[in-house]
């Protein structure tokens, strides 16, 4: 391992109890509430950092692994983990890369634990029927049925299972052939599902996708052998949790329409937003983003998800009074993807305007400039009180408010946020960052939200804050 960085600085964890550090990161059980909490939070935990006092750094490894997998970056985290060297294993690591491998759909990545792991539990479902698949590979079929059969008897796995296993050592070598998987007997996904079924191409029944948890929908979108319309109906989510950027999502909308058979192309949002961006009229480019603002259902991640992707072509529209009752939703989409600097321009369009638009795009724009004028009542009436108690936390955060505006709470999460932060322990406050905004911008008290807020300015990254009081502003209940 290095002490170069790929991402934040090579001291970010500095000072930081490791064990604590990774007790927090193995409680993540999904994706943040925040788009861009969350890329903050994946650019640490995919940074090359030293790692802190305290901990084996193998089980670090294994702790940053199982986090990334949980927000939806299985691919990144399988990346990260391919750069190890085999010496630096942990048995903690060890079972932490299996399951990262199995997330980012890549069986084959297990071929190199399997020896490690069937040392380690020669019980262990995962490292059986992989060194079946990985016998197949090195050239024994027979040993691969074998070891199928003999978990069969020993019902090591549920059926399922085992024909996933047996269906990989059939594509990857010469084995028995393998039969169809059956589905019907399972009611959920699993890391092992999802991987082998899309390491083989073969198709999860779409109830299964439907109620799959965020973040495992999130690692379908990434898994080539996923078929495409899949992963373009996934995308737009995966964009909004910050598990895939908007030009990934962009791209994978356009190849979608494209490939569409003849005829059915126009129907799919990979044209709309190729009309959004490219259209010949300005008029038919508006009425792609609409289009396209207005898909999925309200709230939801989805919905979030269709701003991010819009974003480019809503910053390609000029500012315009007549626009002015589209202002909102062009500026929403705009900071969803970064767009600052096209968003701000909107202003005095806004401002012209009066009325809700007015207070709606105020709440959007005074976290990134202090010169927009807020008034947190306006902005309450246009959207919810809610909605403009987060604002009011976040513009307190990001120290565009006077201190005291937002009632401080007192509990063990907000001590050890401020016991961080005195202490100078970036990576720290991040990964507190993290266990504070699970859930959605609905389950965030207001104290909480202006102290992750602080802690993001304070570890250096106030941009991604504004931009993330913003994200509150469109989204917090």
């Amino acid at each position: 391992m290095t002490s170069a960085t790929i991402g934040l600085a090579p001291d970010l964890f500095a000072g930081s109890d490791g064990r604590f550090l990774a007790g927090l990161l193995n409680r993540l059980d999904g994706p943040l509430a925040s788009r861009w909490g969350q890329i903050v939070v994946q650019r640490a935990l995919l940074t090359e950092a030293d790692p802190p006092p305290g901990i084996h750094p193998g089980d670090w490894l294994a702790a940053r692994a199982r986090a990334l997998v949980a927000l939806g970056s299985a691919a990144d985290a399988h990346r990260m983990l391919m750069r190890v060297r085999r010496a630096d294993y942990s048995p903690r690591l060890l079972a932490s890369a299996a399951h990262t491998a199995l997330a980012a759909g890549d069986p084959v990545g297990l071929c190199p634990l399997v020896a490690d792991g069937r040392a380690a539990s020669d019980d262990n479902p995962a490292f059986v029927l992989a060194d079946g698949w990985c016998s197949a590979l090195a050239g024994d079929p027979f040993g691969a049925n074998q070891l199928f059969d003999q978990a069969r008897r020993k019902r090591i796995a549920e059926p399922l299972d085992i024909q996933l296993a047996e269906r990989v050592a059939s594509t990857l070598a010469a084995t028995r052939s393998a039969g169809n998987p059956v589905w019907r007997e399972v009611t959920q996904l699993s890391p092992w599902r999802i991987g082998l079924a899309a390491a083989t191409g073969t198709a999860i029944p779409p109830e299964l996708v439907a109620t799959a948890a965020p973040a495992m929908r999130a690692w379908l979108v990434r898994l080539p052998r996923v078929t495409l319309d899949v992963r373009a109906a996934l995308a737009p989510e995966a964009a909004a949790l910050g598990a895939l950027s908007a030009a990934e999502a962009g791209r994978i909308l356009a190849l979608d329409a494209a490939l569409a058979p003849a005829g059915e192309a126009t129907a799919r949002p990979g044209e709309q937003l190729r009309l959004a961006v490219g259209a010949a009229s300005g008029a038919q480019r508006l009425a792609a983003i609409r289009a396209l603002l207005q898909r999925g259902a309200e709230g939801s991640a989805e919905r979030h998800g269709w701003r991010v992707v819009a974003g480019l072509a809503a910053a390609r529209v000029m500012p315009a009074q007549e626009l002015a009752g589209d202002a909102p939703a062009l500026i929403e989409a705009m900071l969803a993807a970064g767009f600052v600097g096209n968003a701000k321009a909107w202003w005095p369009v806004a401002e012209e305007a009066g009325g809700d638009v007015r207070a709606r795009v105020a709440g959007l724009l005074a976290p990134i400039d202090a010169e927009i004028p807020f008034d947190l009542d306006d902005f309450a009436n246009a959207t919810s009180a809610a909605r403009a108690a987060l604002v009011q936390a976040g513009l307190e955060g990001l120290g565009r408010s006077p201190e005291g505006a937002t009632a401080r709470l007192s509990d063990s999460w907000t001590k050890a946020m401020d016991a961080a932060l005195s202490g100078n322990r970036r990576g720290e406050a991040l990964v507190l960052v993290a266990t504070g905004m699970q859930g959605s911008f609905a389950d965030l008290a207001p104290d909480h939200f202006r102290r992750i807020v602080a802690a993001l300015v304070a570890a250096g990254h106030a941009d991604e804050a504004a931009l993330m009081v913003a994200e509150a502003a469109m989204r917090g209940g």
